[in-house]
Order: C-alpha cells, then structure tokens, then sequence
C-alpha cells in the first residue's frame, strides 16, 4: 500500500519557511552536499514546539527571505531536484500574512509515496539530516474553529480527557543525496475514563521529486496504542470536510462512513474509540514546519453523519524544528 503514512513525511519536517527560532542560526547549505551534511550545528535541544503567533513574529527578522529561497534553490539544483514554485510562494508570503501553517494544511504533497516498496530501509549516512523534537510536546484543544484546517471542533471534552495527556513527537530523515524521507511520529493519548495509550509507526520511506518539500502522513491508533491503516481517502488533514460532512472514505464497501464513525468513537458498546492522527509539513535544508493533529467522535450508535461532525474533537499542535546532523537513529527502529 502507498506510504501516504509517509506524511508525506517531508511535511512533518516542514519547511522552515523563514521561521527560526530566536537566537538560532540557521546553516547555510555549503557548496556540496557533503559540506551541507557537515555544518550542521544543531542540538536537539533547540528544537521545540512553536507557538504559531511567536513563530510568525519571528519569521522576517531571522532569516532574509530572499537569501532563504536563494539556498533553498541552491539545495534543489545540488540534489537534481525540480522547484516547487507554489511551496516558495509560501516561504515568500509567511512573512507578511503571518498563516504559515494553515497554508501548509492546504499545500499539495509533492512527494513520490509510491516509488519504494514497504519494506525498503531508509539510507542514513553523514549527508542524512535529521528534523526532530527534542521532547513530548503537548497538543492544544481545539475549541471552535481551527486556525490551521479552517474547520469548526466540538467544544465538549467527551473523547479526550481534558486533564489527561495529549501529546506527539516527530523525527523526519532527509538524504539530498539519494533524495530520500521518512519519518517516525509517537502519541500518548489519555481517553476518558482510561490510562494513557503509548504509540508509534514508521511511515516507510518516500522520494523527494521535488524543493522544497511538502507531505502528509495519516494513521489511526487504536485504545492499545497499536496503529493501523486511517481508511479515509488520501492523506486528509482532518476528518471534517464541513459541517455537515466527514471526508470521503477510502473503500466505500471496505470501509464504510458507518463504520468510520464507529470506529473513531468512544460513545457506545462495540465503538472503536480510536484516534485519527494527522501530521503535515514543508521542508527546506535548513528547517520543517508543520502541524501534528489528533481527532475522534462522541455520538451514539447509527447517530447521523452531521451528529457525528459536530461531536469531532481536535488537538493540535504547530512545530518549527532546525536541521540536525544524524545522529546515528533510524526511524525505522
């Protein structure tokens, strides 16, 4: 099956966009790749989750945006990659809007999440570089509408227990030289009623085709914390289409809305109450930016689709993380 868990990975390293941290330097890619492997200064302990009015108020004064593209497309010639005009449009644009993760959520996933087998290992060596948290991050309750999907959330706490434990971390790989990424996502959800649930899942690795990158990857973790495939179409961002609608599944006699409203819920006798995670980002040499998102229902058995809607409960964070050197991981341990 297509490694869309893949996040098309290369969003959850999402693109710096101009956005660094304060008092950060960000490296400058080096005239080979080799040397764009090797500047790399990064501890993980730069790297934190963001909150997204601080990164946008320090989107201009870190990085020039002219100099910010001129490496990125320096980055995409060493690598024989094309140019994504539409992802630097948003490198070009953060800087005045100040909306860079909801234009992150509607970028189109440029990556190849078809070219490798499932099996395929990621190559990790000295050009690899590494996005990554540096610890948990906590995910905020969405009350209303989101920021970054546009769409409105319930209010009620009735899936995820308010004062429990609702938290994600990422590690995304990037070889330039073999035009590689993969990444590794972990979360602990606290249900209602319920211990905290621990998980994780590799998404296999993907090809870049294209600078900078953007990708989703989607899964669902189950009450265990084991994961298995989301069954919605595509790499969605979110379960909601509006407020009346889920998004489309992807097998309609396979999987159906019936059973897709069955599953993420926790309201009923024989209800899957499990969890819909969503992690997209765009990439540059230097940075990632995305957004990591939990969601799930709260409605009684054959309740209607709009019922469902407007039970959907989201958690969200947005994370800005700096270029690293390998560091001798593999997220496909």
């Amino acid at each position: 099956m297509k490694i869309k868990k893949l996040l098309n990975l290369i969003i959850l390293t999402l693109f710096i966009t101009s956005n660094a941290f304060a008092g950060v330097t960000v490296a400058v890619p080096s005239t080979t790749l080799t040397q764009v492997a090797n500047s790399m200064s990064f501890t993980s302990s730069t790297n934190n989750n963001v909150n997204p009015s601080v990164t946008s108020s320090q989107t201009s004064t870190v990085v020039n945006t002219t100099t910010l593209i001129e490496n990125v497309t320096k980055a995409a010639d060493e690598a024989g990659l094309d140019i994504d005009q539409a992802a630097i449009n948003i490198l070009q644009n953060d800087s005045e809007s100040g909306d860079l993760f909801s234009k992150i959520n509607d970028a189109k996933d440029n990556i190849g999440d078809d070219i490798y087998s499932d099996d395929k290992k990621p190559t990790l060596n000295s050009q690899t570089i590494v996005y990554k948290d540096a610890d948990w991050m906590d995910l905020g309750k969405v009350n209303g509408v989101s920021s970054t999907t546009g769409q409105s959330y319930s209010t009620n706490n009735n899936f995820f227990d308010v004062n429990g434990t609702q938290q994600a971390k990422s590690a995304t790989y990037v070889n330039l030289a073999t035009n590689e990424i993969s990444a590794k996502i972990w979360t602990r959800v606290t249900r209602v009623g319920a211990s905290t649930a621990e998980g994780s899942f590799f998404t296999g690795v993907a090809a870049l085709e294209k600078f900078p990158a953007v990708g989703s990857t989607v899964r669902r973790f189950n009450s265990d914390g084991s994961n298995t495939w989301d069954d919605w179409e595509g790499s969605q961002r979110t379960m909601v289409k509006n407020a009346e609608e889920l998004v489309n599944t992807w097998d309609g006699e396979a999987s159906t809305l019936e059973n897709q409203m069955d599953a993420y819920n926790n309201n009923f006798d024989g209800s899957g109450s499990a969890v819909f995670v969503s992690a997209n980002a765009l990439v540059t040499e230097s940075a990632l930016s995305g957004t990591i998102a939990m969601e799930a229902g709260h409605c009684a058995d054959n309740c209607t689709e709009e019922a469902f809607v407007q039970s959907v409960e989201r958690w969200e964070a947005n994370t800005t993380l700096v270029a690293e050197e390998w560091d001798g991981t593999s997220p496909a341990d």
